[in-house]
């Protein structure tokens, strides 16, 4: 919201009239520039004031459109058990269907188009739960990997498809999402389909680790786009994944990975690293946590059941006060100075 001083007294805004009327007497100020100055402040003000009601609607837009889903909602609820077949369909899958054209068409034009991302909204929320709903009465269990493989699989392409065509922020939001997901499901159908299915757990922080990886490199492509806004929360969410993945496949005694142990400590270095060119502090603040939860892990792995564990301790807290000065230290050095570029 910007910020203007207190219109001048009635004594100062004679002064400035008589200025402006001693420059022009002098040749130093023309009629045209008088103007200009004018008109520039004119449209300051109507700026701010378009400003400010298009905030308010975007905000109505949002209140709206969750007041329509909680409404919608509770209705079906109510009337669930009473509602045939084709009806649950019809309410669910038809519903978002009919939301996404609506979102379509309503983005075709500027004026319109934030109502249309909330009809967006309404259809991605809704077409999971309706393509679920005709798949249980067409005979087919949602439940299984290769279902949710297709269920999946058709909300990436559409919504995909859609941001492709429409580059909307909340249709990208949506393709991540269902993405995601996609990788999943069609990740564990693959692997129910060999011969000797791999260890559960290991094989899911494996997926997670590749999954994290996916969300920053994602992030990374999108700082220069429309969606920069969402560079920051995929830098979050990819490192959540990867370096969580990373640290949890280095394992427990007596099970522990000894090469994901020792490769841990360069991995987090390395995130810590790529915060300055990156110029981000998710990266280095991640980094700095994971470590430290690292150093847990070691010192309670291998110090907690000997007379080294209060000796572990202290050196677990010395380090803490170590990472936090060199996150400090970085900071200072890399953040604190200037803006910050994505």
């Amino acid at each position: 919201m910007s910020e203007h001083p207190p219109p001048p007294s009635l004594p100062q805004k004679d002064a400035m009239l008589d200025a402006v009327t001693q420059l022009a007497s002098a040749g130093a100020l023309t009629r045209a520039e008088i103007l200009a100055a004018y008109e520039r402040g004119a449209k300051g003000t109507a700026h701010d004031a378009r400003t400010h009601t298009k905030l308010l609607s975007e905000l109505l837009y949002a209140v709206g459109g969750i007041i329509v889903l909680a409404g919608m909602t509770v209705l079906v609820a109510q009337n669930w058990s009473a509602l045939s077949d084709v009806s649950q369909i019809a309410i669910t899958l038809g519903s978002a269907i009919a939301a996404f054209i609506a979102g379509v068409l309503l983005t075709m034009s500027p004026n319109t188009e934030k109502i249309g991302s909330i009809f967006f909204l309404l259809s991605g929320l809704l077409a999971p739960v309706g393509i679920m709903i005709t798949m249980v009465h067409g005979g087919y269990s949602p439940r299984t990997s290769g279902a949710q493989a297709v269920l999946s699989g058709i909300l990436l392409l559409t919504y995909g498809l859609g941001r492709v065509a429409l580059r909307q922020t909340l249709l990208t939001v949506f393709g991540i999402l269902f993405g995601t997901w996609f990788f999943y499901a069609a990740a564990t159908w693959l692997a129910r389909q060999a011969v000797a299915f791999p260890n559960i757990t290991t094989y899911y922080e494996s997926l997670t680790l590749v999954a994290g990886l996916s969300h920053l490199f994602l992030g990374y492509a999108l700082r220069k786009t429309r969606d920069r806004g969402l560079t920051e929360l995929l830098y979050l969410t990819g490192l959540v994944a990867f370096l969580g993945a990373a640290l949890a496949l280095g394992g427990f005694a007596p099970n522990q990975s000894t090469p994901w142990e020792l490769l841990f400590p360069g991995i987090v270095t390395g995130t810590a690293l790529l915060s300055i060119p990156l110029k981000s502090r998710i990266f280095l603040f991640c980094s700095a946590l994971y470590l430290v939860s690292y150093v847990f892990k070691i010192t309670a792995e291998y110090f907690s059941d000997s007379f080294g564990w209060p000796l572990a301790l202290v050196l677990v807290g010395f380090s803490i006060i170590g990472t936090g000065y060199a996150t400090w230290a970085l900071h200072r050095k890399y953040f604190a100075a200037g803006p910050r570029v994505r």
